[in-house]
Parts: structure tokens; sequence; C-alpha cells
């Protein structure tokens, strides 16, 4: 995979000319071990998407990564690699994959990540990543390197998009060198997402509108010192549609009936609701600061990082029942903030002949709110009630990672980790105005719990150098996630307090490139066990998920990587990842839906959260002339063999499929400008990205009713896209 040739990350197109003349593989780069090295060289599994992928698969979220990474799925339950992850509803725990923009992690913030626009690249490390990146990295770590600011050129980029089903979208970059040594970047985004689900009550379609807007500033303030400033904001707004939608339902029932009387078929395809006018409202925004000094002292480099994150989410009304009767009827209005403060400081060697090294320190705290409330509707009388939640985290740690090369050939790596974590968290409840009593009695009992743990992870391992094309590793990782409290913790089943996850994975893996160093292929093999998974659950007493420890998930699984230039005008990237999940027996999960009330089952054997056993990405880009134009063909296919959600109740469950883009580009010669139609999903296979049990079933008396969520390229999805740079 080739750098993108072009300023602003938003052109698209093949490659310039003297790309195309190349012999070997330009290097690709990552930075997520803290410091400038080649992809080839990194004793990990590893994929970096630089933004000529991005923009030729139209990937434009961290979820769109799914179709680059094999390892990597997505969902609304939350994001996985190598089947573990998931979205916490504990407010001070985070997810076990890791989010890092221009090297500040995300934490708890990560529930809403980012936009992709105006990127340099991705880059997406498998496995645990505790010894470099904390608490929040126990299945890897996504980090994301937007563009700089160049002080050497002025330069400005637009790329204009329409596709069907009225999604449209606008990102420019505007580069501006004030000095040699000053310069700053200003790009921005205005989205509007293609249509998903229609509100037949109504006529409101979805429609989720996005505004991105990021600034940097590149400053040499001396030869010795860098600072790099920068300050985003990110606001989405929803309204129409449904949250979900019903694809299964009991004849008869009064969920059933509501919906025929409204027009809704319910099936498997269905994208459809009936739901009360307004109500499917949210509200989204995202935003920080940060700056980081780089110091030259002597050979060494000295690093500060400080950032400040916060998060402000309102769901309005929330029509959880998605039907448009007065009664019964249940909404559920949220609003949830996040404050993030974070300080990074360390030290990273040069190369020397013996090896290199990075130390330092890190601290973070977070604090979290919700407010929570819940009402539910009946003929002659209403039940309601709101929670008040306040959450806080802090981390302390020290940290190191290096390299020692015993000779030219071998070398060991090795880190360590040692810090301390600090959640708390506290809930009231009060009955909600006009209310005759609680939804559910449980949740006015007040908690108040704490937690505290000091920690070690460490990783070592050795690489051999069998030649300038050929690398092999086997390292051993001892990760850790850390503890969490429960707010819902009002019952025996759900504990106060969600001890430490504890990731152990031995991998191996052999990286190589071929044919004159034009197409590498890297591939490994891992087995990893881990201590008191952390998993959600559903608490059907409390009518709330919450969190828990599953006292052993044991995962297995090989991937292979390729990407590269076979022969000069084309261009091939993609892998296979085979993950086999199993979890140990002691985690109680709640029966199927229909199953008699407080019936639950061991899930010993389940895999872990719908985890595919094999998935698969392949994505080609063909150049060629057309006239006095420049024309390339491409496309990707990505398989994702069935997602088993819950091997006792097969509705819950989403079959095999395989989804096909295609992308046809033309170009100036010069480059300046170009014209693109692509699809999504070019066969039209209607794809839900997650099924569950109808959680409000109790509403309509339904218990046998299922709902699923749905996405822009849950069906076929075409565009043109107009770019051009000046």
């Amino acid at each position: 995979m080739k750098k993108a040739a072009i300023a602003g990350g938003l052109i698209m197109g093949v490659a310039a000319p003297a790309a195309l003349a190349q012999t070997t593989l330009e290097p690709v780069t990552i930075t997520a071990n803290k410091r400038e090295e080649r992809l080839q060289h990194v004793p990990a599994t590893a994929t970096v998407v630089p933004s000529q992928q991005l923009d030729q698969q139209n990937i434009t979220t961290v979820q769109d990564l799914a179709r680059a990474v094999p390892s990597f799925d997505a969902s609304p339950a939350g994001l996985r690699i190598r089947s573990f992850g998931g979205i916490s509803f504990s407010l001070t725990a985070e997810s076990s994959v890791g989010i890092l923009v221009d090297g500040v992690s995300l934490s708890g913030a990560a529930d809403f990540p980012p936009e992709l626009f105006d990127v340099e690249r991705i880059e997406v490390l498998e496995g645990p990543q505790g010894t470099l990146f904390g608490k929040n990295a126990s299945a890897g770590i996504i980090n994301i390197v937007t563009k700089a600011p160049d002080p050497r050129r002025l330069g400005s980029a637009l790329r204009v998009d329409a596709q069907s089903r009225d999604g449209r979208s606008v990102q420019a970059a505007l580069n501006v060198p004030v000095t040699e040594a000053l310069a700053f970047r200003v790009a921005g985004s205005v989205v509007n997402e293609p249509r998903s689900t229609h509100n037949l009550f109504d006529g409101a379609w979805d429609s989720p509108h996005k505004t991105n807007a990021r600034l940097r500033v590149r400053w040499k303030a001396t030869p010795d010192v860098l600072v790099n400033l920068s300050g985003d904001q990110s606001d989405t707004i929803l309204r129409g549609g449904g949250r979900w939608t019903l694809y299964q339902t009991t004849p008869g029932s009064v969920l059933t009936r509501a919906l025929n009387a409204c027009g809704v078929i319910v099936g498997p395809e269905n994208t459809d609701v009936c739901a009360n006018p307004g109500q499917n409202g949210n509200k989204t925004r995202v935003g920080g600061y940060s700056a980081q000094v780089d110091w030259a002292l002597g050979n060494y480099l000295l690093t500060s990082v400080s950032a400040v994150r916060d998060v402000k989410n309102i769901i309005s009304g929330a029509d959880y029942d998605m039907i448009s009767v007065a009664a019964p009827g249940f909404v559920q209005p949220e609003i949830k903030t996040y404050h993030n403060l974070s300080q990074e400081l360390r030290v990273t060697s040069p190369e020397y002949d013996w090896g290199n090294f990075v130390a330092g320190a890190y601290w973070f705290k977070g604090r979290i709110h919700q407010d929570l409330t819940g009402v539910l509707t009946l003929p002659t009388f209403r039940l309601g009630q709101r929670n008040l939640v306040d959450g806080e985290n802090e981390s302390t740690a020290l940290f190191g990672q290096g390299t020692y090369k015993f000779n030219k050939a071998l070398s060991l790596n090795f880190g360590a980790r040692a810090g301390r974590e600090e959640a708390s968290t506290s809930r009231t409840g009060a009955l909600t105005p006009g209310a005759v009593g609680p939804v559910e009695a449980q949740r006015l009992i007040p908690v108040a719990a704490q937690t505290k743990d000091s920690y070690a992870s460490w990783r070592g391992g050795l690489q051999y150098d069998f030649d300038a094309d050929r690398m092999g590793y086997v390292t051993y990782s001892h990760g850790y996630k850390g503890p969490a409290v429960n707010h819902n913790a009002t019952n025996p089943r759900v504990p106060a307090v969600v001890r430490p996850e504890i990731p152990k994975m031995l991998e191996a893996g052999l990286k190589n490139q071929f044919l004159q160093g034009r197409f590498a292929v890297n591939a490994s093999a891992y087995t990893m066990k881990v201590k008191d998974y952390q998993a959600t659950v559903w608490d059907p007493g409390a009518l709330a998920f919450a969190f828990s420890n599953a006292p052993e998930l044991t995962v297995r699984g090989a991937v292979l990587n390729f990407y590269g230039k076979p022969v000069q005008a084309l261009t091939l990237n993609g892998g296979v990842a085979y993950t086999r999940s199993k979890l140990g027996p002691g985690f109680l999960v709640e029966c199927a839906m229909g199953s008699p009330t407080g019936c639950f089952r061991d899930a010993a054997g389940d895999p872990a959260g719908g985890t595919p056993k094999l998935r698969a990405t392949f994505v080609f880009d063909y150049a060629f002339a057309v006239a006095s134009l420049r024309a390339s063909l491409g496309g990707d296919v990505v398989y994702t063999s069935e997602k088993v959600f819950d091997r006792t109740d097969p509705a819950r469950n989403l079959p095999a499929t395989t989804i096909v883009g295609a992308r046809f580009t033309l170009r100036r010669a010069d480059d300046m400008a170009g014209l693109a139609l692509y699809a999504r999903n070019l066969t039209d296979r209607f794809s839900p990205t997650y099924r569950v049990g109808n959680l409000v079933a109790f509403v309509t008396g339904d218990t046998r009713s299922y709902t699923q969520f749905v996405g822009p390229e849950s069906r076929r999805l075409v565009g043109v896209s107009f770019d051009a740079k000046f």
C-alpha cells in the first residue's frame, strides 16, 4: 500500500505516475509503538489503512474499518478485535479496544468515536497493548493519525459526494504555511448519511446529520522544540426513523396488531417502524484539545502530550417500544456527559547498534454523568423513575518498552507497565412527576461503590530477521483491563465491583516480502486465555444492562494479511482471520426469549459476542489510461461467517454474508480533479448489523419479539464523487 499522492487526504484515484514506476513497496510507517517504524519490522499483527484506501472503500467511520481489517468487527454492541471487546453499560468501564487520535487515548469517550475525515492513516494493532496504552487496550488498539500541517506549501482540497437514499457530504481541507516554522491546517466535513429506517406513522426517515471540524497547528519553536496543537469538534443530530426495527413478533399480539395497523410488514428485511413522532431524537457533541511538545535533548526525544476531551449525548423521547399507541408505551430519554483530562510524559531513545527504548509516565482522570428517565404509560396510570448517576476514573502509570539486539539478526523485545486504577460510582433514584410507582422498584435503590487496584502488565519476545525480506517473531503478553463499578448493582446477580480483565496471549508470526519487495504477506497464529472476561449481561430484574465477569474466555486463531503491487498497475490488499472463542463454565446469562421468568443458563461454550469464525477482506485497484485521462477500476469483497450471539436462540443469530463494493474513477492527467462512481453492497444483500431480543417486550407482552439494527449499507448504496485540489 502506497501513500496517497495528493494533499488533503480527500482526493480519490490511482497513484501518481512516479509511484507507478516503483519496483519496490514504499515503506509503510506505523507509529503506534510511540516511535516511527516500518510495518514489516514490527513484531506484532498490525494493519495500516492509508488515506487512499480509506477513500477508495468509503471508510468514514471507525465501524467501517471492518471492511479493511479482517480481525476487527463492529456493531451496535461495540468494537471487537480477536473476538473480545464490546460496549459497556457501566459508566466507569471502558471498551477492550482502545482508540487513539494523534496519540491521545479517548478512554471512555471512545463510545463516541470520531468521524474519519482528513486522515493520513489508521493503524490497527491486535492483541493486548497495555504496556504502552494502559487499561483499555486488552484486545488491541486503533490509532488514528490525522493530516499534519505542512510548512512547505499552500494547498487545499475539496470533495463532494452524492449517494442514493438522500446521502450527501462535503469535505474540505486548507493547509496554510505562515512562516518556515509555523503552519496550520483546518479541515471539516458536513455529512447527511443515507436513510436507513422509515417511520410510517409520520412519514419521517432517519436523517443522521453530522458536522465535523479540526484545526491543527505546527510550530517549530526552536531547532530542538516542535509544538503540535490540535482542536476538534463533531456534532451529530438524528431525527426520525427508528432506533431499531422489529423483524419477528408473535401473531395476534398487541405489538403485532399495532404494527400491522400502521402498515409495518414484520420480517427479516424490515426497515420500517411505527413510532410516536419526534421520539427518535439524538444529539451528540464530541470535542477536545491536545498539545504535544517534542524536545530534542541530544539524541533523545522528550515528549509531553496533554489533552482534554468532552462528550455530551442527549437522547430525547426514545420511543423504545416502536409503536405509536398511547398506551401501553415506554420511553427512556437520557443525557450523558464525559469530561476527560490526560497527561503523558515520555522519553524516546535513538536507534543504537544495541537497540532502543521508550519510557514514560501517564495520568488520566475522567468524570461521567448520566441522567436517565424511564416512563411506562398504561391505560389508567403511569409508572416512571429518574436516575442520576455520577462516576469517576483515575489512572496513574509508569511504562517502558524496548528492543535489545543480540546481533544483526536476533533481538529481544520487552516491555512493562505498573499502575494504579481507581473507580467510583453513585446512583440515586426518584419517581417521575405523575407516576404512581417506578417501572422497576430496583431503580429506586441508591447505589454507591468504589474500587482501587494496583497492577503490572508486561510483554516479552524474540525477533529474528532471516534476511532483508523475511522476519519471524514470538511474543508472550500479560495484559490488563481495569476494574469498574456497576451503577445498576441492586441484586446478587450483578456485582457492585467488576474485577479486572487479565488476558494472556502467546503469538508467533512471519513477515515476508516477495517479488523484489513489491508484495508483502504476513501471517500469525495465537492462543489467548482471558481471566475474568468483562462482559455485558441483561438484568431483567432491573430492566437494564449491567457489567459482569465471565470466569474465563479462551481464544485461538490465525491471521493472514497481504498488500502491495504484484504488477505495476495493480494494487492489492486484504486478509483472512480465523477465530475460535469459547466462554468457560460458570457464567450465567438469561435464557432465550420466551423462556419462563427467572430462567438463566450457563454460557459455557458460547462464542464471545457473536464473533464470526471466519472473516476475509479483499481490495483491488487496477490503473489504466483512457485517452488523456487516468482511470482506475477497483472493488472490495468482505466475507463474514455466521455470527452466533446465542446458540440456544437461532432467531438472534446473523447468517453468513458476502458484501461486494465496486468503484470506477477518472482523473485528469495532472491529478487536479477526479470523478468517481461507486457502489457499496452491490448485490443488495440485506445485512443487519445486530439482532437482539426485544428488551421492552414487557410493554406489549410479546416475549417472542426480536429487534434488529440496520445501517446505511444494510442495502445497496450507489454514489458519485467529485474532487479537486487547488
